[in-house]
């Protein structure tokens, strides 16, 4: 039969467990991880959500985005390069050419366009978009 000093430790044990969870999932910290969740997604306008997007303009004359991937690359090449792509625009020639090697004439690339894409702050949803420009090829 447990002692009456052992439940009671057991006891104060599990009301301070119990009080660092609620008082860190209230006050809500990355840095009181793993006792709070992590703040993973957006949404009370303290983060933002943010993309770097890959917009071709066609020999036809079509627009449309692209992922990173049809360009042989990962979407976090793209975004790692970035500081070299703003500037120096003349870099995106290349992806250009090497989109170009593997397509048929009427699918061929003219201009590139990389653009931020940041949802709205408070915008959880991404419903609405800001879009900057930052590098094109040719100007």
């Amino acid at each position: 039969m447990p002692t009456l000093s052992r439940v009671t430790r057991n006891i104060f044990a599990s009301v301070v467990i119990v009080g660092l969870v609620l008082g860190t999932v209230l006050w809500q910290t990355d840095d009181t991880w793993p006792f709070a969740q992590m703040r993973m997604f957006p949404g009370s306008g303290e983060s933002q959500i943010s993309f770097v997007s890959i917009q071709a303009e066609f020999v036809d004359g079509r627009r449309d985005r692209l992922s990173a991937f049809e360009f042989h690359l990962k979407r976090a090449e793209v975004e790692g390069q970035m500081p070299r792509i703003k500037k120096r625009p003349a870099l995106l020639r290349h992806l250009i050419e090497r989109y170009n090697e593997n397509v048929d004439a009427d699918r061929r690339i003219v201009r590139l366009r990389l653009l931020k894409r940041e949802a709205q702050r408070g915008d959880a949803r991404g419903a609405r978009w800001n879009e900057t420009e930052l590098a094109r090829w040719p100007a």
